[in-house]
């Protein structure tokens, strides 16, 4: 059985529209791959300029945080703030967390351990139980994660 040359003509121009479709659903795939990939780099490179600019300005309370103790609330609250700000970026997708960990990251755990309950008087004293939430939940999460680690390690 022979095709008439109008069906063999509708054929070539289905076929050539199925590979300009398969095409195109390629270039858009790899845009948006790309795009995602640049924007992971742009929420890095915006991250890391975050975490410099704040350690700058800070320094020396991020230098002594070991010797911060309930008598320094002025440093205390200053600390606070920083750290709440970059869960809370964290948090919305603005901040990376890897790079906010990566800077941040033993100077957070520790200012927590050591201060948890001076949190817990600050909002007592300001009757806010939501205060400082993101940065506790970000501990929190952290310590889990870490923990959970620990124990398929091993340790």
């Amino acid at each position: 059985m022979y095709l008439s040359d109008i069906t063999m003509q509708m054929m070539s121009m289905l076929f050539v529209l199925i590979i300009g479709l398969y095409f195109l659903m390629f270039v858009f795939s790899f845009y948006r791959r790309e795009r995602r990939r640049t924007r992971e780099a742009d929420t890095r490179r915006y991250t890391f300029e975050i975490c410099f600019t704040e350690m700058e300005k800070n320094g020396e309370l991020f230098r002594g945080l070991d010797y911060i103790t309930g008598e320094n609330k002025d440093g205390i609250l200053i600390i606070l703030d920083v750290f709440e700000k970059l869960a809370a970026g964290v948090y919305s997708d603005v901040l990376s967390e890897e790079v906010v960990k990566l800077y941040y990251g033993a100077c957070m755990q520790n200012f927590y351990a050591n201060n948890r309950f001076i949190l817990f008087e600050i909002r007592k004293k300001k009757d806010d139980a939501g205060l400082y939430a993101n940065y506790e939940r970000f501990m929190e999460e952290w310590d889990i994660r870490q923990k959970t680690l620990d124990s398929r390690r091993g340790k």
